[in-house]
Protein backbone atom coordinates (compact mmCIF):
# COMPACT_ATOMS: atom_id res chain seq x y z
CA UNK A 1 0.00 0.00 0.00
CA UNK A 2 0.92 3.49 -0.53
CA UNK A 3 1.36 5.46 2.00
CA UNK A 4 0.31 8.82 2.18
CA UNK A 5 1.72 11.98 3.89
CA UNK A 6 -0.58 13.66 6.47
CA UNK A 7 -2.95 16.23 4.75
CA UNK A 8 -2.30 19.55 5.41
CA UNK A 9 -5.88 20.33 5.08
CA UNK A 10 -6.76 18.68 8.64
CA UNK A 11 -4.40 21.43 10.37
CA UNK A 12 -7.01 24.62 11.00
CA UNK A 13 -4.79 27.46 9.73
CA UNK A 14 -4.09 30.03 12.20
CA UNK A 15 -6.48 32.63 13.29
CA UNK A 16 -5.59 36.04 11.41
CA UNK A 17 -3.97 38.46 13.62
CA UNK A 18 -6.04 41.96 13.96
CA UNK A 19 -4.56 45.59 14.39
CA UNK A 20 -7.06 46.69 16.33
CA UNK A 21 -8.86 45.01 19.47
CA UNK A 22 -12.28 45.79 19.02
CA UNK A 23 -14.68 43.29 17.38
CA UNK A 24 -17.18 45.33 15.89
CA UNK A 25 -17.78 48.55 14.75
CA UNK A 26 -20.84 50.34 14.27
CA UNK A 27 -20.24 53.87 12.28
CA UNK A 28 -18.05 55.35 15.02
CA UNK A 29 -18.83 53.20 17.93
CA UNK A 30 -16.70 50.49 18.27
CA UNK A 31 -17.61 47.02 20.26
CA UNK A 32 -15.87 45.15 22.92
CA UNK A 33 -16.93 41.64 23.64
CA UNK A 34 -17.53 40.95 27.28
CA UNK A 35 -15.68 37.49 28.73
CA UNK A 36 -19.29 35.13 30.46
CA UNK A 37 -18.10 34.47 33.33
CA UNK A 38 -18.66 30.76 35.24
CA UNK A 39 -22.06 32.35 37.49
CA UNK A 40 -23.20 33.66 34.26
CA UNK A 41 -23.42 30.62 32.22
CA UNK A 42 -24.53 28.70 35.36
CA UNK A 43 -27.41 31.32 35.15
CA UNK A 44 -28.37 30.55 31.33
CA UNK A 45 -26.34 33.05 29.59
CA UNK A 46 -25.18 32.28 26.62
CA UNK A 47 -24.07 35.60 24.71
CA UNK A 48 -21.54 37.82 25.73
CA UNK A 49 -22.23 41.87 25.79
CA UNK A 50 -20.83 43.72 23.91
CA UNK A 51 -19.80 47.21 25.36
CA UNK A 52 -19.96 50.19 22.86
CA UNK A 53 -17.10 53.29 23.26
CA UNK A 54 -16.86 55.97 21.51
CA UNK A 55 -12.97 58.02 20.95
CA UNK A 56 -13.10 61.52 22.30
CA UNK A 57 -9.80 62.36 21.24
CA UNK A 58 -6.74 63.39 23.13
CA UNK A 59 -5.85 66.64 25.11
CA UNK A 60 -2.05 66.98 26.77
CA UNK A 61 -1.19 63.23 25.79
CA UNK A 62 -4.30 61.95 27.61
CA UNK A 63 -6.78 59.83 25.38
CA UNK A 64 -10.79 59.47 26.59
CA UNK A 65 -13.17 57.21 25.39
CA UNK A 66 -16.81 57.46 26.06
CA UNK A 67 -19.66 54.88 26.85
CA UNK A 68 -23.14 56.51 27.19
CA UNK A 69 -26.33 54.80 29.10
CA UNK A 70 -29.66 56.94 29.22
CA UNK A 71 -28.21 59.93 30.60
CA UNK A 72 -25.15 58.60 32.07
CA UNK A 73 -22.09 58.81 30.32
CA UNK A 74 -19.08 57.01 31.12
CA UNK A 75 -15.62 58.43 30.32
CA UNK A 76 -11.96 56.08 30.26
CA UNK A 77 -9.22 58.40 30.24
CA UNK A 78 -5.09 57.62 30.30
CA UNK A 79 -1.85 58.30 28.78
CA UNK A 80 0.67 55.93 27.55
CA UNK A 81 2.22 53.37 28.81
CA UNK A 82 -1.84 53.16 30.50
CA UNK A 83 -1.35 51.65 33.35
CA UNK A 84 -3.92 53.34 35.57
CA UNK A 85 -7.21 54.58 33.94
CA UNK A 86 -9.11 57.35 35.43
CA UNK A 87 -13.01 56.20 34.94
CA UNK A 88 -15.35 59.34 35.20
CA UNK A 89 -18.99 58.81 35.43
CA UNK A 90 -21.55 62.01 34.44
CA UNK A 91 -24.96 62.45 34.80
CA UNK A 92 -25.99 64.87 32.06
CA UNK A 93 -29.80 65.02 32.26
CA UNK A 94 -29.89 69.01 31.04
CA UNK A 95 -26.49 69.53 29.66
CA UNK A 96 -26.14 71.98 31.37
CA UNK A 97 -25.41 70.63 35.37
CA UNK A 98 -23.73 67.82 35.73
CA UNK A 99 -21.43 65.90 38.57
CA UNK A 100 -18.72 63.87 37.85
CA UNK A 101 -17.83 61.35 39.65
CA UNK A 102 -13.93 59.77 39.70
CA UNK A 103 -11.84 56.61 40.27
CA UNK A 104 -9.24 55.14 39.13
CA UNK A 105 -8.34 51.89 38.53
CA UNK A 106 -5.55 49.61 37.63
CA UNK A 107 -5.44 48.66 33.68
CA UNK A 108 -5.09 44.83 33.81
CA UNK A 109 -4.10 43.74 30.47
CA UNK A 110 -7.76 41.81 29.13
CA UNK A 111 -9.46 44.39 30.92
CA UNK A 112 -12.34 46.04 28.07
CA UNK A 113 -11.32 49.43 29.41
CA UNK A 114 -7.77 48.39 28.39
CA UNK A 115 -8.22 47.44 24.92
CA UNK A 116 -10.00 50.36 23.65
CA UNK A 117 -7.69 52.28 25.39
CA UNK A 118 -5.05 50.74 23.41
CA UNK A 119 -6.53 50.89 20.56
CA UNK A 120 -6.69 54.86 20.99
CA UNK A 121 -3.59 55.33 22.44
CA UNK A 122 -2.50 53.10 18.59
CA UNK A 123 -4.75 55.72 16.70
CA UNK A 124 -6.88 52.79 15.50
CA UNK A 125 -9.79 54.71 16.17
CA UNK A 126 -11.25 57.76 14.83
CA UNK A 127 -12.71 60.53 16.76
CA UNK A 128 -15.98 61.39 17.37
CA UNK A 129 -18.26 64.35 17.07
CA UNK A 130 -21.84 65.41 17.97
CA UNK A 131 -24.77 67.34 16.25
CA UNK A 132 -26.06 70.34 18.26
CA UNK A 133 -28.38 72.10 16.22
CA UNK A 134 -26.18 73.50 12.77
CA UNK A 135 -23.09 72.55 14.72
CA UNK A 136 -20.91 70.06 15.60
CA UNK A 137 -19.01 69.58 18.79
CA UNK A 138 -16.45 67.38 20.09
CA UNK A 139 -16.93 65.84 23.60
CA UNK A 140 -14.80 65.77 26.61
CA UNK A 141 -15.37 65.05 30.13
CA UNK A 142 -12.91 67.15 32.73
CA UNK A 143 -13.03 65.99 36.36
CA UNK A 144 -13.86 69.64 37.81
CA UNK A 145 -15.83 70.97 34.88
CA UNK A 146 -18.27 68.01 33.66
CA UNK A 147 -18.82 67.43 29.86
CA UNK A 148 -16.99 70.15 27.66
CA UNK A 149 -18.61 70.83 24.42
CA UNK A 150 -15.80 72.33 21.77
CA UNK A 151 -17.22 73.79 18.37
CA UNK A 152 -15.81 72.21 15.80
CA UNK A 153 -17.63 73.54 12.75
CA UNK A 154 -21.09 74.12 10.53
CA UNK A 155 -22.92 70.77 10.60
CA UNK A 156 -21.81 69.55 6.87
CA UNK A 157 -25.05 70.06 4.35
CA UNK A 158 -26.58 66.23 2.53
Amino acid sequence: MEQRPPSAGIVPPPKPTRAHNYDSQDGIAYGYTAVISQKQREEGRAAANVLMFKYAGSKNGRHQIHSRDGDSLAAYECSAPCDVIKVMQVTDADYLRNKVFTEHIRAEPNAIASLALDDAIKGKLKEYAEYHGDMMVGVWVDEVKGIQRTKLGPRPKL
